[in-house]
């Protein structure tokens, strides 16, 4: 738990590491994104095109956040969770959901994985399309946008259980 006397020492011990970590975690946001945008202007063969962008979009921003955790460390990860937490918790109703939002959310989050492991491994013609992104590249944007989505529409209590999941001692009362 980050208290007010945590985040008076955090600020006063930001380093270089905090700072590499952040642009990290920005990096790992944005990926897609820059691959989505980049990638067409670069004259590549259609496989390699098609390898660069399921690296975007699939592996790349993971070890992006992973080597972000890793350089900031644990106060410090904390700490930029704690704030962006704070911002998220003024922009999206939080406390109680419905249990017909619960179970919305719970659609978008399996037709998000779905969709877009059908468009990779069902279509991966459609991610590149004569050296530039097809559709199914843009398609696979929209469904990492609804898979974050579905975790902000579930509310707080799918938050209580997916902590669960990765703690032995958890129970489910």
């Amino acid at each position: 738990m980050v208290t007010s006397e945590t985040i008076e020492q955090l600020q006063a011990s930001r380093d270089w590491r905090f700072y590499v970590g952040l642009l990290l975690f920005i990096l790992h946001l944005i990926l897609p994104l820059i691959a989505l945008l980049i990638l067409p202007s670069v004259q590549l063969d259609q496989g390699t095109s098609s390898v660069l962008l399921g690296l975007s979009f699939i592996g790349g921003p993971d070890a992006l956040l992973i080597a972000s955790a890793a350089l900031m460390g644990k106060d410090n990860l904390e700490f930029l969770f704690s704030k962006l937490g704070g911002w998220f918790k003024r922009v999206v109703k939080w406390d109680q959901v419905s249990p017909k939002r619960y179970r919305t959310g719970v659609w978008i989050f399996w037709l998000s994985i779905i969709a877009g492991f059908a468009i990779v491994y069902l279509f991966p013609s459609t991610l590149v399309d004569a050296g530039r992104a097809g559709w199914g590249a843009y398609a696979l944007v929209v469904t990492d946008i609804f898979f974050v989505v579905s975790f902000f529409v579930h509310g707080a209590e799918f938050w209580g259980k997916l902590q669960a999941l990765f703690q032995y001692e958890a129970r489910i009362a």
